[in-house]
């Protein structure tokens, strides 16, 4: 028998049919399709098809700042990648920059590694960074889903920051759960909490409206995605509408990331709203891009947005000027003043862009900034850990010595190295913390249009002065 198939197989290698030996399930990506829950999986570099991103793939974005060996090691959280690929892209900038100033005039070196947290990996790329980098801080995540939830039985980044002892500074994850997050001190942010925008949120909805030759109560329903975030901003909002114009969205539609959103705003019409808050942020552009077909239902309708979709495409190559004149939103004020004027610059000269077109990029530099003092400013020979940069953070918004972000840098890492205090001026504006939660205490909030008088269409402000929009 063991003969026989000698034979057969001798008869197969010598015959004209090719006989492929390979027990490779894959050699890329699309290789995979299928073979996993919800029909997406990956290819790792044993070709072998996974549910999620391949551990190899994560933190792999590169690394700036400091080039030494003895370098303190960061991670720079971003989605890098997919439908905010753009926005975050411009952050993470904010943070490069950041670092390459850092290294200039740091005496002690401080490094990036850079992570593509797009997918919800952020919590996953915190851990590699701390056990393959070392990592002691991180910038970001960017999303207030990424820091408090945990996906497919992962734990949150903030769990991972809290049991690893990392000091994590996020410039952009606002939802108002943060702020009571039992993390030791560990988790900051340079942005405010979303309770200051659904404030100027809701003083955009006019308690009455005109009806023909009579008033009647305004009629507003929202749009949220179901995040932390989301949510967050929406019940928010719903509390500050009830308090300053005493009313109530006569509906609340919650939908998943990756809706169609024709259905989103197929919902929204059926309520003929004079005003809708659509509370997004990877699915921003492609509901903005729903209302540019310019549904009649909602032909008359005001449309309010949040921070979350304030990026270049939310105004997309080809909008409806009829609709996008109708678009307001809010998001954290516009700086303004010579720090971010210097950041702007040097941002623009290095980049391409305008740092104020996209929210939350001076918050990425501050955050940065904010972080390599943490680190700098431990007394010499003392181990870098979670607790004494946290300790460093509380000394960072007191009557002091005042340290502006860009500036004198290693005066204010001496001075938090001796024990002392600094008052920290921002690119994004005044850094104030409440060190109980990690806040941000006074975070303007600007209102923001698009102005269609331009070609191609800007974003434009309203409020605070000075006035932009026509």
């Amino acid at each position: 028998m063991k003969q026989l198939a000698w034979l057969v197989l001798a008869a197969l290698l010598g015959s004209g049919c090719s006989v492929a030996l390979n027990f490779d399930e894959c050699k890329q990506d699309s290789d995979c399709a299928g073979r996993a829950d919800g029909g997406v999986a990956f290819c790792t570099s044993d070709h072998l098809c996974v549910g999620n991103v391949p551990e190899e793939r994560l933190c792999t974005s590169g690394s700036f700042g400091a080039a030494s060996p003895s370098a303190v090691m960061v991670a720079g959280l971003f989605r890098l990648s997919g439908a905010s690929g753009d926005k975050d892209t411009e952050m993470a900038q904010a943070a490069e920059l950041a670092m390459q100033d850092l290294a200039k005039v740091s005496q002690r070196p401080i490094a990036m590694v850079l992570c593509d947290t797009a997918g919800g990996q952020a919590a996953r790329s915190l851990d590699k960074a701390f056990r393959d980098y070392h990592v002691v801080g991180a910038v970001g995540p960017t999303t207030s889903g990424d820091v408090l939830s945990s996906v497919g039985g992962e734990p949150s980044a903030a769990a991972v920051a809290i049991a690893d002892g990392i000091l994590v500074i996020t410039p952009s994850a606002t939802s108002p759960q943060v702020s009571g997050l039992d993390d030791h001190n560990l988790i900051w942010r340079t942005a405010g909490s979303d309770n200051l925008q659904a404030g100027v949120l809701a003083q955009l909805v006019p308690a009455m409206i005109a009806s023909g030759t009579t008033m009647r109560p305004t009629v507003i329903d929202t749009a949220y995605v179901s995040s932390a975030y989301g949510s967050g901003l929406d019940t928010a909002f719903v509390a500050a509408l009830a308090q300053a114009a005493s009313l109530t969205p006569i509906a609340t539609h919650q939908f998943d990331t990756g809706v169609d959103p024709n259905s989103v705003i197929g919902e929204l019409g059926a309520d003929a709203p004079d005003y809708s808050l659509i509370v997004a942020d990877d699915d921003a552009a492609a509901l903005a891009g729903s209302l540019y077909q310019n549904p009649p239902a909602l032909a008359l309708t005001q449309f309010l947005f949040t921070d979350g979709a304030k990026g270049p495409d939310l105004i997309g190559a080809m909008p409806n000027l009829q609709v996008a004149h109708r678009i307001r939103g809010t998001a954290p004020a516009t700086p303004s003043g010579p720090v971010f004027d210097t950041f702007k610059l040097e941002y623009q000269n290095q980049f391409g862009s305008d740092p104020a077109t996209t929210a939350f990029v001076a918050n990425t530099y501050d955050a940065a900034w904010a972080l390599a003092l943490a680190i700098a400013g431990q007394p010499p020979g003392a181990a870098i850990v979670g607790d004494g940069m946290a300790n460093a953070m509380m000394r960072m918004s007191t009557p002091g010595v005042t340290v502006t972000v860009g500036g004198d840098f290693n005066t204010g890492a001496t001075t938090l190295a001796m024990g002392g205090a600094i008052d920290l001026a921002g690119t994004s504006g005044p850094l104030t913390w409440d060190n109980a939660s990690g806040d941000v205490t006074d975070a303007p909030i600007e209102v923001w249009a698009i102005d269609t008088n331009q070609s191609p269409p800007t974003f434009c402000t309203i409020s605070p002065p000075p006035k932009t929009c026509p």
